[in-house]
């Protein structure tokens, strides 16, 4: 079934990953994710995918809310306890928009995507810390920092994805690279009430609050890289 995950604002709406030993990611990583924005919610921050709810470890991917501008939101990236790194990186509401993140732990850049370009690079010096025993989750669980809309896939690497990897995954949503990745899910990953993982490591999601929506097809498939 090929669906949209809708999280919708104002209720506690989330997948609950587990614990997912592999998602403890300290060193490189990449995120790359489909999603639709209505607004992001007041409180000035809505919540892609999040490891350890209670903060001071694991890694974070936002969208936040800029108060002053109306309808303009950018791509934040947090190393939980440690540093909120806020891009200029604008994501639009109402229109499906392809987001990528790498974190290089050598050079310590984080380069910021949007719909297949590498749009802005900020060098943040401190490492991601150990969140062994945390909870991953698919948005947010608790209703004042929902998404506020679809997400259609995302996957998660334990390593940095190159610009034509990015663009891959961008085109082939429904069929990812695999080579790295933690964790996947699609639009067309919906099993049984849950949101199976495409990974080796099956860390399926089970969802709360979550809208299933009919999916955009975005792209077909290609034998994955």
């Amino acid at each position: 079934m090929s669906v949209c995950a809708d999280f919708p604002a104002g209720i506690d709406a989330s997948t609950n990953h587990g614990v997912s030993v592999n998602l403890n990611i300290i060193g490189s990583l990449s995120i790359d994710t489909w999603v639709k924005l209505r607004q992001p919610i007041q409180n000035g921050r809505s919540y892609i995918y999040i490891r350890d709810t209670a903060g001071g470890s694991g890694y974070e991917v936002a969208i936040t809310r800029n108060n002053i501008v109306a309808g303009k939101n950018t791509l934040t990236f947090i190393k939980g306890g440690v540093a909120l790194v806020d891009s200029s990186v604008d994501i639009v509401n109402g229109t499906p928009v392809h987001i990528a993140i790498t974190w290089n732990s050598v050079t310590k850049d984080i380069i910021f995507y949007r719909n297949g370009v590498a749009v802005q690079t900020i060098n943040e010096a401190n490492a991601i810390l150990d969140s062994a025993g945390k909870i991953s989750y698919i948005c947010f669980p608790f209703a004042n920092s929902s998404i506020n809309g679809c997400i259609f896939h995302l996957n998660i690497y334990n390593r940095i994805l190159s610009l034509a990897e990015v663009n891959y995954n961008m085109n082939h949503p429904n069929n990812a690279i695999r080579n790295g990745r933690q964790l996947g899910v699609s639009q067309e990953s919906w099993v049984g009430g849950v949101w199976k993982d495409l990974s080796p490591n099956a860390y399926d999601g089970t969802p709360t609050g979550v809208v299933l929506g009919s999916g955009n097809n975005l792209a077909g498939r290609n034998v994955s890289l």
